[in-house]
């Protein structure tokens, strides 16, 4: 946080989202941000970016610089990029790109050569569907349906942000429910310049209630719900089954699509244009997929294997569970048993009941290796347990010697 000073000096603190949001009301940043035509998110991806940059530098004065001595600027953004790549070369990557977008926005003669190679740092991994339904079945409500629609429609994050902030879709879903197909079809912005139009298709029974609202924790939580949270709850819930990996995210779960596509044998065009990929080729001829009919008889491919599937694992589940409950009430009367013998083994009375017990029942052989004589049961009864026990050992060390 920083502070912000008045005449009268210092009248309150700023947050960083507080700041980026003031740098975002600039006129120069928001012509920008309003000129340029990527996706929202990325946009306030690049915001963030270019104030990281400037490093409290005018947004005017870096542009009027960048006019006047293009060559100086390009070879300074040069400079303050490598170290950063260093460091973090995703962050300095972005940096770069938002630097300059801003610059080409504004048709300065800046020429920012050369690539930056940001390298995986960890590995990208793959998610099985069943391995998907285990991590699905340890979330709660909302995010479970949440997940399980992602997984069925092969969709990422940012598609169903989308459709939570776009009350037009989730009318036309609403409006859909109500017909007599067994699926919806989801319209979304498309992903590629060479297609007009981009669409899933969901089996109904998983199409969660829009719009989707995190939990309600009283104090917090009760709002649209956020990509960090659903990162924050899917790995979560892949710890808790043994499944977490760096770098596994609710984005794993298009993998487990794409691969039941595959197994399915559903034709590669039609998965790839689901996910948001484009028609299958370069080009964007290809125009077969763009038919709903087309794409639902492939779909349904999959919807009948996986849905056989699932009933399975279902089942497969219910089993499991019924078989830990047995053996956590199996646990629990040993625990009950265990903590018997211990109160019994603390109490002197309860001990020597215990032992004369043994006496009587006959586990006494095990200890004098046969039938006890009238003479020793008698004086057994005379000198009580412990002093019978006193008897004998004398009676032992008489024999050795």
């Amino acid at each position: 946080m920083d502070s912000l000073e008045g005449a009268n000096g210092v009248v309150g603190m700023v947050t960083k989202k507080a700041q980026l949001a003031q740098f975002e009301q600039i006129p120069e940043v928001k012509e920008w941000v309003d000129g340029i035509d990527i996706k929202a998110s990325t946009r306030s991806y690049y915001v963030k970016r270019l104030h990281q940059y400037l490093a409290g530098e005018s947004p005017k004065a870096f542009v009027d610089r960048a006019l006047k001595n293009p060559r100086d600027t390009a070879i300074e953004i040069k400079k303050r990029i490598t170290p950063l790549s260093k460091k973090s070369p995703s962050v300095a990557f972005h940096v770069r790109a938002a630097v300059k977008s801003y610059l080409e926005f504004y048709e300065t003669d800046v020429h920012i050569t050369g690539k930056l190679k940001v390298r995986r740092t960890w590995e990208k991994h793959y998610l099985q569907w069943h391995d998907a339904e285990k991590i699905i079945a340890k979330c709660r409500a909302p995010y479970e349906s949440t997940f399980r629609f992602m997984l069925w429609a092969g969709l990422g994050i940012d598609e169903v942000l989308e459709i939570n902030g776009s009350a037009k879709i989730q009318k036309q879903i609403a409006d859909q429910l109500q017909n007599d197909k067994d699926y919806v079809v989801i319209d979304l912005e498309p992903r590629k310049q060479t297609l007009t139009r981009y669409f899933t298709v969901v089996p109904k029974g998983y199409v969660p209630e829009f719009p989707i609202y995190s939990l309600d924790y009283k104090i917090r939580g009760n709002k649209l719900i956020s990509g960090q949270v659903l990162e924050c709850r899917f790995r979560k819930a892949a710890e808790e089954v043994g499944l977490y990996k760096p770098g596994l995210g609710p984005h794993t779960l298009r993998s487990a699509f794409k691969s039941a596509c595959r197994e399915a044998k559903i034709n590669d065009n039609f998965s790839e244009f689901i996910m948001g990929h484009g028609s299958g080729d370069r080009y964007g001829y290809a125009r077969e997929m763009l038919d709903e009919e087309n794409v639902v008889k492939e779909l349904r491919k999959l919807w009948k294997g996986e849905g056989a599937r699932i009933d399975q694992v279902a089942e497969d589940n219910k089993r499991l569970v019924e078989e830990n409950e047995q053996f956590k009430a199996r646990i629990k009367k040993l625990e009950t048993q265990s903590e018997g013998t211990a109160a019994t083994l603390s109490d002197p009375e309860k001990l020597r009941e215990l032992v004369e017990k043994a006496f009587e029942s006959g586990m006494v052989q095990l200890v004098r290796g046969g039938e006890p004589t009238p003479e020793e049961v008698e004086r057994e009864r005379k000198l009580g347990t412990q002093g019978y026990q006193a008897w004998l050992a004398r009676q032992k060390r008489k024999k050795k010697s």
